[in-house]
């Protein structure tokens, strides 16, 4: 063992458990990439701002001037993690999908998201979707 560690009192166990504390907190932290890690563990500050991107939020930063991100929003942590467009329209039946969606219908076409606001596409308020618009636009309708 070195002289320095010795004379400061830290052994090697202490050194080992010191640097897994440190890059544990920052490698199996379970929060979504929405704010950067510092050096052990310590918050930054993470994006202010959020865009859509066709079919779930983005997180940008407010003063960049890309066009992309035309239409940026204020981060907020819950639209950013349970808002997304649902692809696969078909998948979606009365029994696993009844209380559990929203949709947007403009133009004839029928968009179905995960959580209740507004549409990011067009700006329209998102209504709950009813076992009968779930049957129609959703999954097929069972046959009897």
């Amino acid at each position: 063992m070195p002289e320095f560690m010795k004379k400061n009192g830290m052994g090697f166990m202490e050194i080992a458990l010191l640097v897994s504390l440190t890059t544990g907190s920052i490698a199996f932290s379970k929060k979504p990439n929405t704010q950067a890690q510092g050096f052990a563990g310590i918050l930054q500050p993470g994006p202010k701002c959020m865009y859509w991107d066709k079919s779930e939020y983005k997180p940008a930063d407010c003063d960049d001037k890309n066009p992309v991100y035309s239409e940026r929003v204020p981060f907020d942590y819950e639209k950013f993690t349970y808002f997304k467009r649902i692809e696969r329209k078909d998948t979606l039946t009365a029994e696993n999908a009844f209380g559990k969606v929203w949709y947007s219908k403009y133009n004839g076409e029928v968009e179905f998201f995960t959580d209740d606001g507004t549409d990011p596409n067009n700006g329209r308020e998102l209504r709950k979707a009813t076992e009968y618009i779930i049957e129609k636009y959703g999954g097929v309708a069972e046959e009897e």
